[in-house]
């Protein structure tokens, strides 16, 4: 339609009498089309691919001042309570509305911190909404550890040994309580020189005398160090741990087997391939799965869930040997789906559908 066109063209429109003769009616008549269409222009906001920074909430200055003044305080109570209220604020907002404590200042507040692992007062647990004692140390630890200089973390280690060799509450290897201080604190004992030596060395000394509180701390440890991913060495020091402690401890007791299974799944995480690398792991795992107890059992199909080694040659007869198992069919159904579910995963993974077949046709008849 041309410009022209529209220009002389006429639509019908109604005309109020006020247009008109006032005598006459309102009536139909003829008005000329607008010459053109209004321009109307439409502001375009500018683009940016910049995303606005979020403010992280921090603590007012007069807040962290009094805080400040209440951690330097001489009175030990009144020290841990105020470590107590930096776990809750660690804990609500996190690391970053804190300023960096200075090397001082750690090596000020470090043995309260030790005293609130070792005896923490169950008075303190009402004081500060939703963190226990033993939360708001792994807390303070954590910061501790992010603003200590090298020199400093090692000091924090030499702390705790000295407080363990002092202590009359250390009846076994003066390692092994080291160590076990440093893991109720959240100490990260592998970031600090020999600290994989110490690890080993107490470890293997205690587990001869008692092996069951030894894999307790074992899992402690892994499941303290998986939550540590960004230390350099991370993945081969996992390994080490892995070669040289978890497999010489293997243990034949359900409550340390099951901590054992729970540790190595969290190795496994890191790296699935160890589970065939290191044939040890994979024969314990899948030993484990045809045991009595169900703790035990269901600890184990973990593990083959996490890492999923359906190409390993044992991976089907050991699930087969799980859903046989006459126990689990009467009084433990679900034990018997999991290795089922497991089973035709891995035979939807290799495509093997006639086995899908005659697995599905047996379930079946079993029901």
């Amino acid at each position: 339609m041309s410009c022209a066109y529209r220009n002389a063209s006429c639509r019908a429109s109604v005309t109020h009498r006020s247009n008109t003769d006032g005598n006459r009616p309102t009536s139909w008549g003829e008005v000329s089309h607008y010459p053109s269409h209004l321009e109307v222009t439409v502001p375009v906001a500018e683009t940016s691919t910049a995303v606005p920074d979020v403010p992280v909430q921090t603590v007012s200055e007069v807040t962290w001042e009094n805080l400040y003044r209440l951690l330097h305080s001489p009175t030990d109570d009144v020290q841990e309570v105020a470590l107590l209220v930096l776990a809750h604020l660690l804990h609500v907002r996190g690391r970053q509305c804190i300023l960096n404590l200075t090397d001082t200042d750690i090596m000020c507040l470090w043995q309260s911190v030790l005293s609130m692992a070792e005896c923490p007062s169950p008075s303190h647990d009402a004081l500060i909404r939703g963190v226990s004692v033993e939360a708001a140390v792994r807390h303070v630890t954590h910061m501790f550890v992010h603003c200590a200089s090298p020199y400093v973390l090692e000091w924090m280690w030499n702390s705790i040994m000295a407080r363990t060799e002092s202590s009359p509450m250390t009846t076994n290897d003066r390692y092994f309580a080291a160590v076990s201080l440093a893991v109720r604190c959240a100490f990260p004992l592998w970031m600090i020189p020999n600290g994989m030596t110490v690890l080993k060395h107490a470890i293997h000394h205690a587990s001869i005398r008692n092996p069951e509180s030894v894999m307790s701390l074992v899992y402690d440890i892994v499941s303290l160090w998986v939550t540590h991913p960004d230390h350099s060495g991370y993945r081969v020091q996992m390994a080490d741990l892995a070669t040289s402690v978890l497999v010489p401890l293997t243990p034949d007791t359900p409550e340390p087997l099951r901590l054992w299974l729970k540790a190595v799944e969290s190795i496994l995480r890191i790296n699935p391939d160890w589970f065939t690398n290191v044939p040890q792991i994979a024969d314990t795992i899948f030993a484990a799965c045809t045991s009595e107890h169900i703790d035990v059992v269901q600890a184990a199909l973990d593990v083959l869930q996490t890492v999923a080694p359906y190409a390993h040659p044992r991976f089907r007869s050991t699930m087969e040997a799980v859903i046989r198992q006459k126990v689990w069919q009467r009084e433990h159904i679900a034990i018997c789906k999991r290795a089922t579910a497991l089973l035709l995963e891995s035979m939807s993974h290799t495509h093997d559908y006639d086995g899908m077949y005659h697995l599905i046709v047996s379930a079946c008849r079993d029901i």
